[in-house]
């Protein structure tokens, strides 16, 4: 019996230490695998930051890295590595509630020159905002810290209604433009013998008056109401101009006709009016004669008698 029981127990031992063995081979395979693949990223990592270093653009400065809500400016420090100079080098930011609205660009950057580009944007969301940034074609990241200075403090109710009148008068602003722009579409597509005879600003117009007269008052309500509808006119307006055709020729032919009658109908008229002026010119010179020739008669008389 207790032969059995210590044969059992060495057993148990020997067991015990192959598995340890076992642990240790897998340890040791699994550390072997970790180093490669440590090795391998760590090479990529390499290679990638030597294709950035040698790339054609280089992103050597980009600040302010911490904005306030809002307005903001960017300033980027590209290097042109070409082996040609570069003209009106231009830099694209996206990023979540962020929107560019005006980019200085870089006129003629020589080969192995620097030179800064200059983005004005608008924050409308405070956070942890990743920004994409392209130029000449490649594609940069940067992260930027976005404040809300306002951020957890209340706003009065008439606050809020100057903080959306704000809104709308930058809207309308851009409303305004747009108006211009498509009164200057029209004309050309008129030139170019597109049909835009149904084509009628005067309601946007308008509209256009109505918002700006809204916000003088400070209505919040009207304005808003008024600025929908001025939008939707433009946008009515501008569709119909996107699907404007050539006029046929028969039309045109039409056209040029009515042109041409109201052309001569006027001749016609400037004839008239200058044949009536010439007998009644002729009229009154005769009466003048008459008048004369009968004062003069008159005197002879008295003189006879005298």
């Amino acid at each position: 019996m207790n032969k059995k029981i210590i044969i059992m127990f060495f057993l148990i031992i020997i067991s015990n230490l192959y598995a340890q063995d076992s642990i240790d081979v897998i340890i040791l395979e699994n550390q072997s695998t970790n180093k490669s693949m440590d090795e391998s990223l760590n090479q990529s990592v390499i290679e990638n930051l030597s294709e950035i270093k040698h790339s054609d653009i280089e992103l050597l400065k980009f600040f302010p890295k911490e904005v306030k809500l809002g307005d903001v400016q960017f300033n980027l420090q590209i290097k042109n590595n070409k082996n040609q100079s570069l003209e009106n080098v231009l830099a694209y930011i996206f990023g979540n509630g962020f929107s560019t609205y005006d980019i200085i660009s870089i006129e003629n950057l020589e080969t192995n020159g620097k030179d800064y580009i200059f983005v004005n944007g608008n924050f409308r969301e405070s956070g942890e905002i990743n920004l994409t940034i392209k130029i000449e074609g490649y594609t940069f990241y940067q992260k930027v810290s976005v404040i809300d200075i306002n951020e957890g403090i209340e706003k009065t109710d008439e606050e809020l209604d100057l903080e959306k009148l704000n809104n709308l008068n930058i809207q309308l602003e851009d409303l305004k433009k747009n108006y211009t722009d498509l009164e200057i579409a029209i004309l050309e597509k008129k030139e170019e013998r597109y049909d835009v005879l149904n084509i009628n600003l005067d309601e946007l117009k308008k509209n256009i008056r109505t918002v700006d007269a809204d916000i003088l008052r400070k209505d919040v309500n009207l304005a808003e109401i008024n600025f929908k509808l001025a939008l939707e006119e433009y946008e009515f307006q501008k569709e119909k101009l996107d699907k404007a055709k050539i006029m046929p020729l028969i039309n045109r032919i039409k056209e040029n006709a009515l042109v041409f009658s109201a052309i001569f109908g006027t001749i016609l008229a400037f004839f008239a009016l200058s044949e009536l002026l010439k007998k009644k010119s002729g009229e009154v010179v005769t009466g003048v004669r008459k008048f004369v020739v009968k004062k003069n008669k008159n005197k002879r008389n008295k003189t006879k008698r005298i």
